[in-house]
């Protein structure tokens, strides 16, 4: 058992959000464990995926360290066994591909991943992939259009984490 709280509670006693540097720290060690989740695979080709990241399932613990809880969502997808995905996820971190019970992956853990630091840095849950996706242009709006200070070069990676459409993200971690 681990002392501690949600990353959820923890930010929300930070004032709603954290600076760049302590949000890159955090989320260092959860792409370093969806490496090892997203390395798990069936012989069809399938690949473990979480599908419920977001910061009420990230845990900070005492000692700083963050761990990533409730693979109740996860499942293998990706090859023959997706052939029934269900829609499962939380608004604002759900990929689109969740909500339209498309072929998921590593892709879609990489978009909830993005909207966690989208939401630690910024104070904000993006708004749902579906929704993004009916208006045009994208009304995601980048951290440093706010006034927030994070390297040009590391908010387009995580924002291409972010994009709507699949092939538009990053395929792995």
């Amino acid at each position: 058992y681990l002392e501690g709280q949600t990353l959820e509670a923890y930010v929300d006693s930070q004032q709603g959000r954290l600076p760049y540097e302590v949000v890159a720290a955090m989320l260092d060690p959860v792409l370093e464990a969806l490496k090892a989740v997203h390395s798990e695979t069936l012989p069809d080709g399938s690949t473990m995926v979480h599908r419920d990241i977001k910061p009420q399932n990230l845990y900070i613990t005492n000692t700083g360290q963050v761990k990533l809880l409730d693979f109740g969502a996860a499942r293998f997808a990706g090859g023959q066994s997706d052939r029934s995905a269900t829609a499962m996820g939380t608004e604002g971190y759900a990929a689109l591909e969740q909500y339209q019970r498309k072929t998921q992956g590593p892709w879609t853990d990489i978009y909830a991943t993005a909207a966690t630091w989208y939401r630690l840095l910024s104070g904000k849950t993006p708004m749902a992939a579906v929704e993004r996706l009916a208006e045009d242009p994208d009304p995601l709006v980048p951290p440093s259009a706010h006034g927030i200070e994070v390297p040009p070069e590391i908010e387009s990676i995580w924002l291409k984490g972010l994009a709507v459409l699949p092939q538009d993200r990053w395929a792995t971690v």
